[in-house]
Order: structure tokens, then sequence, then C-alpha cells
């Protein structure tokens, strides 16, 4: 079956502008074209990834003692340093999405030379959100990735707390389903927010979000193992409402499908976790993608905020009276 020449012709359209739009991101998010946007990518993924590289080889320490105690212990404090790991990873997508937070909408520049163009809106939309997405996964990955593969080597205590490779799939599904479904939600609530309150709005809100995000990673270091072990001992003894309630909980259940121990009160949620990460994906296309031509032309239609400094106004009038002939100005 042969597509249509004009879908074809989008879709190639769209394959370049994903490919432009990967520099664009992190363009928006250093805010300067000075420094170089994959050495940032680099350094920045190291960072995020040393607390959960350390919490995979401290935390396994203590397993065979807990072992020795009883199996009730040693499976609390797995299901709480895993649930770590996921919730870490929804931290550092929510703060990756803040800091590119503004380079998803168009711009005043942007329609300048793509307006002409024969390329719609709605492609150039999608290539973006896509590429903001794949961006975000692969970066969860490289996070996620040195500190699953230790902890899956060193945390496989006991049988019924999984096998070496039921760990590995299962941290590093659970991790990036969970960053990815933050990151989608959180472009679908700034798409909203656009719409409903404006761009500027949305620019300021954006601000407060990459604070907040910055001292929930900080806090989180500190008061986030002591709240998770009580959340584990509640799921544990049968606390749905909780389990239920609170995101990192869902994707646990996925971890739980592929390396235990066998939570009750987990395995179902496994398919909340699923459904909302579809729907988080889609809800994050369709809010750029369908008003995507609306955007652009408001983007056109804007008025510049950047002004000419007074200091050049007098140079540039005595010039104006000058030089008469257009050419000579």
């Amino acid at each position: 079956m042969t597509l249509p020449l004009a879908w074809r012709r989008e879709w190639r359209q769209f394959r370049l502008l994903l490919d432009v739009s990967y520099r664009r991101l992190l363009d928006a998010a250093l805010a300067s074209r000075e420094i170089d946007a994959e050495q940032f990518a680099l350094w920045g993924a190291a960072l995020l990834a040393t607390p959960p590289l350390y919490a995979s080889f401290i935390w396994p320490s203590r397993y065979p003692w807990l072992r020795a105690r009883s199996l009730e212990l040693l499976h609390g404090a797995v299901l709480a340093d895993r649930l770590f790991f996921v919730t870490w990873s929804m931290l550092v997508a929510l703060l990756v999405g803040a800091l590119l937070w503004d380079g998803l909408f168009p711009d005043r520049t942007d329609q300048q030379v793509m307006g002409v163009l024969p390329v719609r809106s709605r492609t150039v939309a999608a290539a973006r959100v896509t590429a903001a997405i794949v961006s975000v996964v692969v970066l969860l990955i490289g996070v996620n990735l040195p500190a699953t593969a230790i902890y899956a080597l060193v945390g496989a205590a006991h049988p019924s707390v999984g096998s070496v490779p039921g760990i590995f799939v299962g941290q590093m599904l659970a991790s990036v389903a969970a960053g990815t479904f933050a990151f989608s939600l959180l472009l679908a609530a700034r798409g909203a927010i656009a719409w409903l309150v404006g761009a500027s709005t949305a620019a300021r809100v954006a601000i407060a979000l990459q604070f907040a995000a910055v001292v929930a990673i900080f806090e989180s270091l500190m008061f986030m193992p002591g709240l998770l072990g009580g959340m584990v001992r509640q799921v544990l003894a049968g606390g749905t409402d909780v389990a239920a309630s609170l995101p990192p909980v869902w994707f646990m259940g996925v971890y739980a499908w592929f390396a235990g121990p066998p939570a009750a009160a987990l395995m179902p949620l496994a398919g909340t976790a699923v459904a909302a990460l579809i729907g988080g994906l889609i809800a994050a296309l369709a809010t750029y993608v369908l008003p995507a031509r609306l955007a652009a032309r408001r983007a056109i239609e804007s008025r510049d905020t950047e002004r000419a400094s007074a200091l050049l106004v007098a140079p540039l009038v005595a010039c104006g009276v000058l030089l008469r002939r257009p050419s000579a100005r």
C-alpha cells in the first residue's frame, strides 16, 4: 500500500525537523548559544546519575543482615530502595521538562523562518514534541543504566526478590516509564496553561517549576528514604488506597512483574501504569499538535518584546537624517 504523495512529503519534513529539534531544545535549556549543548547534556546526565549510583552501591550492603533477621524486613527494604529509583526518575524528568519548557511552543523567529516554507504547523509541533520525548527517554536510560546494572548484580540477595536479569529489566522499564509519564504529563500541563492563561504566565510558571524541581531533588536525598519506607510498609500491610493514589507506586507494579517480592497491592497496578503512560503521551501530543496552526498565528502576530536601547535611538535617527538615500543607510 502506497501512501499519498502529500503524506510522504510531510513524513520527510517531520524526520528533518525531528533532527533539528534536538539542538533547539538543548539551546532552550541553556538559554545561551555560546555553550556546547552536547557537553552540557553529558555533564548534566552524569550529575543526575550520581545519587542512584551511590544508592546502588551502598544500600544492598545491608541485605544479607536483613535476610538473616527475616524475609519480611528484607522485602520491605528492597521495595523501599526500588521505589527510590522510580521516584528519582520522575524527579529528573520533571526537572528536564521545566528546563525545556520554552522550546516547544513556536515563537516569532520560528514563524519568520518556517512560515514561508511549505511545512504544516502540525508537522513542526509533532517533531518538537517527539524530539523532547525521545531526548528525555535517552537521558533517563543514561541516568538509570549504571545504577540498575550494579543494583541487579548486588541486589539479588534472595530468590524471592528476583533474579539478576529480572531486576535489571524491571528496574529499567519501571524507571524509564515513570520518568516518561511525568515528563509527558508536564508537557500537557504546560500546553494547557499556555492556552488558558497565556504564554507570559506560562513562562513565569516555568521559573517557579524549575525552582520547585531543584528543591525537590535536593530534599529527596534527605527525606525520601524515610518517607518511602513508611509508604512501603503500608503497601505490604494492604494499604491499597495509598498505592492507588501515588504514580510512583503504579510503576512499581511494572517492576513487580519482573522481580519480587510479590506484593498483592502492587501487581494489579501495572495496568494502571501502562494506561497512564499511554494517556500521558497522547495528551502531550494532542496539546501541541491539534492547536499548532493557531499557535503559529499567535506567534507571528505577537508583539516583539525586545526593545532597542535608548542609547542607540539617537545615532539611528541621525543616520536617517544625514543619509537620505536608502542604499547609503
